[in-house]
C-alpha cells in the first residue's frame, strides 16, 4: 500500500481544489456510473414533501414495536394484527447464542435500525420542521437505551430484545455494523433539537460507558466478556478503520471528555496514519464493495461495507476541526463515492453517494460535472421510491435494491433515508406539500 503523508492544505491550496490526496485519486475521477450518457437525464419527479412525511408516519406506526420500541425486519407491515400475530423466539433460543442473523423476526439488526430511523427523524425535522419528530424521535431513542441497558457490561449495546421479557435475553455478541449506525444515530440526535435534557444526559453516559469499553478491551467483547463475531472494530483495515476513530470523535463530541480526543488521534496516528491510509487506497476500498450474484444482472452487488464506511466517515468530517484531517476524511467520502458512481447501481449506493455530496471545505464550487451529478440524482432517487414497496419485508440476497438495506428494517428505511439525505445536503429542493 502507498504511504500518503498527511498534507500540509493552505487556504489557497483549498480554493483552487489543489489538494495533493486528490492526484492519488485520479484513476476515480468524477464520471458518471458505466452506462449513463452525459446529456442531462430525463426529469422525474420526487415525491411531495407532505407524501414522504405521511411515509414516514406510516412507516413509524407500522415498524416500531409498542411495547419495546425497536424495529425488526422480516415481518409484514401490512397486516394489521402484525404485532398480535407475530411470533418470536423464545428467551433461551436467544440468551448467551451467537446470532446467525435468519430468526424470524429479525433480532440481529435492531440497533442498527434503530440508529438509521433516529438519525433520518433528525433529518426529516431539518428539513421540514414537522413537529411530530420529536415524539418519534423519543419513542425510538427509548429502544436504543433499552439496548444499552441490556447486559451487565457496561458500554455493550445488544443487537436486539424480546418483547413481553423481563430477563433481557439477547445474543451475546454485538457487531461492528450495530455500534456504526447506533452511535450514528444518537450523533445525528444528540446534535438536533429534537432531543431534551434528559436524553442528552442519557447519551452522554451511553456513550462514555462505549467509549470506555472498548479503549479497556480493546475490541467489542461479547455479552458475556468473550470475543465476539464480527466485533473486531480494532482492525486496521478499510471496512472497519473509521469505525472505531468514528465512535472516539463522536464520544468527545457528546461527553466534551478531552480524553476521548485523545485517544481518537492516538488511534489515527498508529502505524503511520494507518487508518486513513486504507481509506484513501481506491482499491482497498473497492475490496469492500465487490459486485455479487453477477448472473442477475449488472445492478446487483453488496453495498454492506463501503455503505457502513461512508456512514461513520460522516461524523468524523463533519466534527473535525484540524484542517488537513478534515481534507483527508472529505476526500474519504469522495472515494467511496466515487468507486460507487464507477461500478455501481441506481439501487441503495445512492445513498453512498448523496453522503459525499456539498460538503465545502472552504467555499462552494459549482461543475458541470457537478451539475449532472445533482440532476441524476434528482431523476435516480425518484426512480429508487417508485420501486420501493413501503412494506416490501425482504429481497433476495444480492438484489441492489435490498443489500443490507433489508436487515436495517425494511427497503423503504434506506430508499427514504436517500431522499432525505438529499435534502438535508442541499443536492435537490422538496417538492410542494
Amino acid at each position: 500500500m502507498r504511504k500518503l503523508p498527511m498534507p500540509d492544505v493552505s487556504r489557497r491550496d483549498l480554493v483552487r481544489g489543489a489538494l495533493p490526496l486528490t492526484a492519488a485519486l485520479l484513476p476515480f475521477s468524477p464520471s458518471p456510473i458505466a452506462g449513463q450518457s452525459r446529456a442531462a437525464p430525463a426529469r422525474r419527479s420526487l415525491p411531495k414533501t407532505g407524501d414522504m412525511i405521511a411515509a414516514k408516519n406510516w412507516f413509524f406506526d407500522r415498524a416500531v414495536h409498542p411495547e419495546t420500541h425497536l424495529l425488526y425486519s422480516r415481518v409484514d407491515l401490512e397486516d394489521p394484527n402484525l404485532w398480535k400475530k407475530v411470533r418470536f423466539p423464545s428467551a433461551d433460543a436467544v440468551r448467551g447464542k451467537t446470532n446467525d442473523d435468519s430468526e424470524v423476526p429479525n433480532l440481529s439488526n435492531c440497533a442498527g435500525a434503530g440508529g438509521l430511523f433516529l438519525g433520518q427523524l433528525a433529518d426529516i425535522h431539518a428539513v421540514t420542521g414537522d413537529v411530530d419528530c420529536a415524539r418519534q424521535a423519543r419513542v425510538v431513542f427509548k429502544g436504543l437505551e433499552a439496548l444499552a441497558a441490556a447486559s451487565e457490561r457496561r458500554g455493550f449495546i445488544a443487537r436486539g430484545l424480546l418483547p413481553g421479557d423481563p430477563t433481557r435475553a439477547h445474543f451475546h455478541n454485538s457487531s461492528v455494523d450495530q455500534y456504526t449506525f447506533y452511535v450514528y444515530g444518537l450523533y445525528r440526535y444528540f446534535h438536533s433539537p429534537l432531543a431534551g435534557d434528559a436524553e442528552r444526559a442519557s447519551m452522554r453516559r451511553i456513550m462514555n460507558d462505549i467509549c470506555t469499553m472498548i479503549e479497556r478491551d480493546g475490541t467489542i467483547l461479547g455479552s458475556n466478556g468473550a470475543p465476539g463475531l464480527v466485533s473486531d472494530i480494532e482492525a486496521i483495515r478499510s471496512d472497519r478503520s473509521t469505525r472505531l476513530l468514528e465512535i472516539c470523535l463522536v464520544g468527545h463530541a457528546i461527553t466534551r471528555r478531552s480524553h476521548w480526543r485523545d485517544v481518537y488521534l492516538a488511534k489515527l496516528r498508529e502505524a503511520g496514519y494507518a487508518r486513513l491510509r486504507t481509506v484513501l487506497e481506491p482499491m482497498q476500498l473497492r475490496f469492500t464493495y465487490v459486485p455479487r450474484d453477477l448472473a442477475r444482472g449488472p445492478r446487483h452487488a453488496d453495498i454492506a461495507t463501503i455503505w457502513q464506511t461512508q456512514y461513520s466517515l460522516v461524523p468524523l468530517f463533519e466534527l473535525e476541526t484540524e484542517l488537513p484531517l478534515k481534507c483527508a476524511w472529505r476526500e474519504a467520502l469522495d472515494t467511496c463515492a466515487r468507486i460507487v458512481r464507477r461500478f455501481g447501481g441506481s439501487g441503495p449506493e445512492l445513498q453512498i453517494v448523496m453522503l459525499a455530496q456539498n460538503r465545502p471545505l472552504a467555499q462552494d464550487f459549482t461543475t458541470p460535472d457537478e451539475a449532472h451529478l445533482h440532476a441524476w440524482l434528482r431523476s435516480a432517487t425518484a426512480d429508487l421510491l417508485a420501486r420501493t414497496p413501503r412494506s416490501r419485508v425482504e429481497m433476495p440476497r444480492g438484489d441492489a435494491l435490498a443489500a443490507s438495506m433489508t436487515h436495517f428494517g425494511v427497503t423503504w428505511l434506506g430508499a427514504a433515508e436517500v431522499y432525505w439525505t438529499g435534502l438535508r445536503r442541499g443536492v435537490f429542493s422538496a417538492e410542494g406539500r
